[in-house]
């Protein structure tokens, strides 16, 4: 789909935002109590945290795009001498603590329910930067002049769009525009340490290639993220999901996207779903299909065999046991991972259950069979060894 682009010049975008003022801010840590002494280092990383993601937003992102393509403004330079404000009060805040270096030993160290890391890699990577100043200098000048990094949203602009663009596509900058307010509106229940994703290999695929070279290209890709996450199975216990899970959302994400930016964007996404779909990558298109009923697309358009992978009917039996007849035929194909392991796990459940029992060789068959759908992506490739280890993994993990 080959729509006419409409381009945005710096020179407008610069002056759209030359007005617009940083506004002035309280100090977030005025109701922190210091005589907690347990609870002190997770109210700072806390309080930090929250003030940090609510700024970002204070600044437009026409500011931070043209801060990435290296145009200095009024109001980002604002919002840094804001930032070196805000770790000179949380130095003094940390000078007023009973302990000052216990508690900056716990911003390191200490953990949270809601992270899996230290209370500093808990928080958004702007609160880092800001405690990390304090934790590391002790005298206000220093914190002050601390390096500030702001590379972890500037950086991928910058690589999106180049270092000195004559001019921006609008649609993408007003797609990434929306993912950026939506990446840290403190109001919605999101990751506390989600970043901001400026990939638009989706959209401009949609855009500019067929619906063939893209799937292909997308078949790919998921293969590539399949053997990752696979290859951290053995170490990292729930990362694999993680990543195919991250895959999975960041598709599903796009599709919607490209179907509010434009409605005439279904047609196409439709047609790319069509061609995962014959390639068997059932990763891709239930992330695509379901994409396209969360945005409310007219499920008419939608061919029947694509509506009928995404039933949720039986755990999405019908996706699964397209995958099975796959598998059964020996053709290659991408799982949709999901309802297959939620299947995995009830099957090592019931296999639990009935140890003693006569169902017990049912419900063993049943596991494997669950655990051959999970691997079957190594039919893309030659069976590897690293496949193999897994297999003996989860054979392994059936009998506990």
């Amino acid at each position: 789909m080959h729509a006419s682009a409409r381009w945005l010049s710096l020179d407008n975008l610069e002056q759209s935002i030359a007005k617009t003022d940083f506004p002035y801010r309280e100090n977030p840590l005025t109701g922190v109590n210091t005589t907690d002494a347990h609870g002190v280092a997770p109210a700072v990383a806390r309080a930090i945290d929250k003030e940090t993601r609510s700024v970002i937003l204070q600044v437009p992102f026409a500011a931070w795009l043209l801060k990435a393509v290296g145009r200095d403004t009024d109001v980002m330079d604002m919002f840094l001498v804001y930032l070196g404000v805000l770790r000179i009060r949380l130095n003094r805040f940390l000078r007023r603590c009973p302990e000052p270096l216990r508690i900056k030993n716990e911003l390191q160290t200490v953990r949270q329910n809601w992270s899996t890391s230290s209370i500093v890699l808990g928080v958004n990577p702007l609160a880092r930067a800001v405690m990390s100043g304090c934790i590391q200098n002790t005298q206000s000048w220093k914190c002050l002049t601390h390096d500030l990094n702001i590379g972890f949203i500037i950086d991928p602009l910058a690589d999106v769009f180049g270092r000195r663009p004559r001019r921006l596509n609008a649609d993408e900058f007003y797609l990434l525009n929306t993912r950026f307010q939506s990446t840290y509106d403190t109001e919605r229940d999101i990751d506390p340490v989600s970043s901001f994703r400026t990939d638009l290999m989706f959209f401009r695929g949609i855009r500019d290639m067929s619906p063939e070279s893209l799937a292909s290209r997308i078949t790919n890709e998921d293969l590539r993220c399949f053997q990752a996450a696979y290859a951290l199975m053995p170490s990292e216990r729930d990362e694999w999901r993680r990543l195919l899970g991250h895959s999975w959302r960041h598709r599903n994400e796009d599709t919607t996207e490209c179907l509010r930016k434009d409605l005439r964007y279904g047609g196409p996404l439709v047609e790319l779903a069509m061609c995962l779909y014959k390639q068997r990558n059932f990763h891709g298109v239930t992330a695509i299909v379901i994409g396209l009923r969360v945005a409310d697309y007219d499920a008419t358009m939608i061919p029947p065999e694509l509506r009928r992978i995404v039933e949720y009917e039986g755990n999405f039996r019908a996706c699964r046991d397209h995958l099975r007849d796959m598998r059964e035929t020996g053709k290659p194909a991408l799982p949709f991972i999901y309802p297959i392991y939620r299947e995995y796990q009830l099957s090592v459940e019931s296999l639990r259950r009935h140890e003693a029992s006569s169902r017990y060789e049912a419900c063993l068959q049943r596991v494997t069979s669950n655990a051959d759908d999970l691997l079957w992506f190594g039919s893309y490739t030659a069976r590897s060894g690293i496949v193999k280890r897994i297999g003996s993994m989860f054979e392994f993990c059936i009998c506990f």
